[in-house]
């Protein structure tokens, strides 16, 4: 995966969002498409609110789904949607959690990360550090954790915005929340 795989920008956009509560600075790592689904949901969501009256709702979807949004509703959307993440990804723990180092092929350009719990059962530790499952375990073993789709752009998917990670320039941004158990397998 290397340095410019997905995994670095998986990784930040995590901590973004679980330890900085930054979603200003992890909109631009989120994908073009989850940008405005997850902008839709909330202006239709809120439809009936006051500050969202007489506004069309497909302009301001697509102003609030920006990699840099300046409309004035930024801010409230932004709690909502920052609040959801961390209460999606709230069991975990930046500090044992970490990346699979396996790619995760899922279509053209698309590549899963899995965040598991390196204190999770199944796991034994390798000479050279990393972390594999136990084949005394098992395929078919919960893994605490989630993954991240993730996909690759080639190019920057929005006009004028570059995402660097390190010194190194990135396509890769996240995707889909794919909230599902892993297992060893």
């Amino acid at each position: 995966m290397g340095p410019a795989g997905p995994t670095p920008v998986a990784w930040r956009w995590l901590k973004l969002i679980l330890e900085e509560g930054d979603l200003e600075q992890a909109w631009p790592l989120t994908a073009p498409d989850l940008r405005r689904t997850l902008t839709r949901a909330w202006v239709d969501a809120n439809q009936t609110h006051p500050a969202l009256a007489g506004g069309n709702p497909t302009e301001l979807t697509e102003a609030l789904a920006a990699a840099v949004s300046a409309d004035p509703l930024w801010a409230a959307f932004a709690q909502t949607q920052l609040r959801e993440f961390q209460e999606a990804w709230s069991f975990v723990d930046l500090a044992t959690y970490g990346a699979a180092a396996d790619p995760r092929p899922s279509g053209p350009d698309e590549e899963g990360v899995a965040f598991i719990d390196t204190t999770g059962p199944g796991l034994i530790e390798r000479p050279d550090g990393s972390l594999e499952v136990s084949s005394a375990a098992g395929g078919d073993v919960p893994m605490p954790g989630k993954t991240l789709l993730m996909r690759y752009y080639d190019g920057p998917p929005d006009a004028g915005v570059t995402v660097a990670i390190g010194d190194v320039e990135n396509g890769w941004r996240v995707a889909a929340l794919e909230y599902k158990e892993l297992t060893g397998a």
